[in-house]
């Protein structure tokens, strides 16, 4: 966890949703330490990179630039951002480099700051979860969350209830998770620590990982197995890399094949 937020409240209720589900982290706080560089992010199979309602130092150049060697570098990089302003501050009032840093390593496009409804509904792995912003449950409350839109081959996973883009992911050389909000507005403990569970789950991640359920539907079965075999030999994709060796092949079938014939399989509920 790499706490950039102004202030405790995005941090402690990150945390909280973590001791819930009984994963194991280390917090890295850039008040106290400053900047964390790729050498301290490597180690990681996931990163969840806080930065709150903090509107003018949301990822600076350095950061920028440890997030892209980490997401490029490591052997399974996985990254959950959350920010109410990050689009504002990078694509708005950023400079050139910023914008492209938004666009290509995060892979969105900024629609607006604000949005005219605070509630919400996930979509795609996601989609169990109904949200609202407001602050009516002993949450930070909302500020001004930016509405988002994937660039093409991403995943819309969350829309406001205008219909606007309030998350977005990625799924390619590396899986990302990027929230147009700060994770410690969702009203209740309940959702944000499904939020959390939902995307650790499908990094394939933490306590309850499951490498092999592909499609990430909690459970493995002949799809996975079919899916694995049909990414033999193709453009690298990290969530079908099942041993993580770098390469899509017949060791990852085998993988997927032995998990779905397993007692209890990976991935049961």
């Amino acid at each position: 966890v790499v706490n950039d937020a102004p202030g405790d409240a995005e941090r402690a209720s990150v945390l909280a949703s973590l001791d819930a589900l009984g994963e194991s982290y280390h917090v890295w706080d850039v008040t106290q330490w400053g900047s964390a560089s790729q050498a301290v992010l490597a180690p990681y199979c996931a990163l969840l990179w806080l930065t709150g309602d903090d509107a003018t130092t949301t990822l600076t150049t350095a950061e920028q630039a440890a997030v892209a060697g980490y997401l490029a570098d490591a052997p399974a990089p996985h990254l959950l951002l959350s920010g109410d302003d990050l689009g504002y501050d990078l694509f708005v009032a950023g400079s050139a480099q910023d914008r492209q840093f938004y666009e290509d390593i995060l892979r969105a496009y900024y629609l607006g700051e604000n949005t005219v409804s605070f509630a919400g509904q996930g979509l795609a792995f996601l989609g169990a979860i109904s949200f609202s912003l407001l602050n009516d449950g002993g949450a930070d409350g909302h500020g001004y969350p930016s509405r988002v839109y994937p660039k093409p081959d991403g995943l819309s996973i969350a829309h406001y209830g205008d219909g606007s883009g309030a998350a977005i992911a990625w799924d390619d050389g590396y899986q990302l998770t990027y929230l147009a909000f700060k994770l410690s507005s969702l009203s209740t403990a309940a959702a944000r620590t499904q939020l959390v569970d939902q995307t650790l789950y499908w990094f394939g991640c933490g306590a309850g990982a499951c490498p092999a359920d592909i499609n990430r539907d909690r459970q493995v079965d002949i799809v996975d197995v079919m899916q694995a075999a049909s990414q033999w030999g193709g453009p690298y994709r990290i969530r079908y890399d099942v041993n993580h060796d770098g390469v899509l092949g017949l060791l990852d079938v085998v993988a997927v094949a032995e998990a779905w014939t397993h007692a209890p399989p990976c991935g049961a509920q």
